[in-house]
């Protein structure tokens, strides 16, 4: 039966956000990038912009409210720079303008070159112009005051003239006293002294000068902003797809009180099929870790050191159960030990491929039946002789007589004649062969690929083996695959998240094959 070891319990799959930025760290470099290129690129390939300013001055506080009175002259100053701001955005004066200049526009198109502010407090409009040209950025801003000025002014001399002449017909008519008369002369004398000036209450304060540097594009400027925004969009998207992403991507989101007791750097997925089908070879760096394993095996003191049965299983198909049980129980027969690996999975049989033999008519059927006996049914594995006998399925498939109490008479007789008996069995949340085998061993070791294995299937598994009082005594974890960097190794045992990066020695071919 399985020993002791603490729950799976309740704590469920636990890491924080800064484990899903670190594994989308390669989409959140890309979107950085991008972003920046982006701003470079528009940066050098954008024609520079030029913006000139002028200040159109409005003067309201004048002494000669009374003479010209009935005109159409500003004279309160809270309203008159909002007057002429919007005097200012007319299609008449924006096509004196284009005529001044003899554009090639419309008034709306080059009103959007434009930006005309009213500052109420000073009795300023402020008019800026942008070209891309910088000498018509200047003549923009300095027209449109000066074609403001010349039609109020236009317009202000006409009703000069009309005031006077209607203080002379006055005067003409007759029926004025001596003293009327006296100060509609004196009227006139003052707007006399109007004639020929401009608008008063207008004054172009600061022409606009023609500038030097450009206001835009800023390289700088727009790469720290597409910096940033690289940033919030790179991170955005790393939180959105771990949110919705159903798969283990941190080994730190499985559960708390079940300790990793290896890790196994990635291996290409044809590589690995191709060596379960007997037809390749693995790295030395993935021969280590099942040496970290066996290691790891060691602190469970059953039998002479090592457990005496143990089962490998995982929550769905693909996540490395075949892969472990097959390189743990090469790795404990080269360490000495004496080993039996049996194949558990009736469905998805492949260990007899893996190891190049031939499938027999008698295996672990026939012994779950009564009809065989041990020592026919095991075959010494190519290469380690009877340090590594193979248990296989055999011919017959029985799917019903896998309950714990055939099966725990089947693993005692194997436990006779072995130090240890590695079960490889099929995935728990698909089959319940899994459940039924594991309750007849001494641990459970549960395959965990990451970037493959499913956060509802891990869960499931996790709930299922604890309804049947089963209790993992680790998880074996094959990391994700590295675009950009060599092999990431195991530094600590105790340190889930330490690693340090260790290159393989130049012109190192160490493979190890199975057969």
């Amino acid at each position: 039966m399985s020993t002791s070891r603490p729950n799976l319990g309740a704590d469920g799959p636990s890491v924080g956000r800064f484990g899903a930025l670190r594994h989308h760290w390669l989409l959140i470099t890309l979107t950085v990038t991008l972003c920046v290129a982006v701003a470079v690129i528009y940066s050098v390939t954008t024609p520079p912009r030029y913006q000139a300013q002028s200040d159109l001055q409005v003067i309201t506080n004048t002494d000669s409210t009374d003479l010209f009175f009935g005109m159409n002259v500003l004279t309160d100053p809270t309203t008159a720079p909002q007057i002429v701001g919007r005097s200012l955005r007319t299609v008449k004066v924006t096509e004196a303008v284009i005529d001044r200049l003899k554009l090639n526009t419309t008034p709306r198109d080059l009103l959007l070159k434009v930006k005309i502010a009213p500052i109420q407090q000073s009795g300023i409009v402020s008019i800026s112009a942008k070209d891309e040209n910088p000498e018509l950025a200047a003549k923009i801003a300095n027209e449109f005051p000066a074609v403001l000025i010349q039609q109020q002014t236009r317009q202000f001399q006409g009703q000069i003239q009309g005031a006077i002449d209607r203080l002379h017909t006055q005067l003409r008519t007759g029926g004025v006293t001596p003293g009327e008369r006296l100060a509609i002369e004196g009227q006139v004398a003052q707007l006399q002294a109007f004639v020929g000036t401009p608008d008063p209450t207008l004054n172009l304060l600061s022409p606009a000068v023609v500038p030097t540097n450009a206001y835009w594009p800023r390289p700088v400027l727009s790469v720290i902003a597409a910096l940033l925004a690289g940033l919030i969009l790179g991170i955005g998207a790393a939180l959105l797809l771990d949110l919705f992403d159903p798969r283990l991507t941190d080994e730190r989101e499985l559960y708390e009180r079940v300790p990793v007791l290896a890790r196994v750097p990635y291996a290409p997925r044809g590589a690995a099929r191709r060596y379960l089908q007997g037809n390749g070879s693995l790295p030395a760096e993935l021969w280590e870790a099942y040496r970290t394993l066996r290691a790891s095996l060691g602190a469970y003191a059953i039998g002479e050191g090592v457990p005496k049965s143990l089962l490998v299983t995982s929550a769905i198909e693909g996540e490395g159960k075949t892969m472990t049980s097959t390189n743990l129980a090469i790795a404990m027969a080269a360490g000495g030990h004496r080993v039996i690996l049996v194949d558990g999975d009736f469905r998805r049989s492949s260990l007899a491929r893996a190891f190049g033999v031939d499938a027999p008519t008698q295996g672990f059927a026939s012994l779950l039946y009564g009809s065989g006996r041990v020592e026919e049914a095991l075959i010494s594995s190519p290469g380690y002789g009877d340090r590594l006998r193979l248990l296989l399925v055999g011919e017959e498939r029985p799917i019903d007589m896998l309950e714990p109490r055939r099966i725990e008479h089947v693993l005692d007789d194997l436990k006779a004649d072995a130090d240890i008996v590695i079960v490889d069995s099929p995935p728990v949340t698909e089959f319940a062969d899994a459940v039924a085998l594991a309750d007849a061993v001494d641990i459970v070791l549960i395959a965990v690929r990451l970037g493959h294995s499913r956060r509802d299937r891990f869960d499931e598994l996790a709930r299922f083996l604890g309804r049947h009082g089963v209790v993992p005594a680790g998880f074996v974890v094959t990391l994700r695959r590295r675009l950009f960097g060599p092999i990431l190794r195991r530094r600590g045992q105790q340190a889930i998240d330490e690693w340090s990066v260790a290159e393989a020695p130049e012109g190192s071919t160490e493979t190890v094959d199975i057969r």
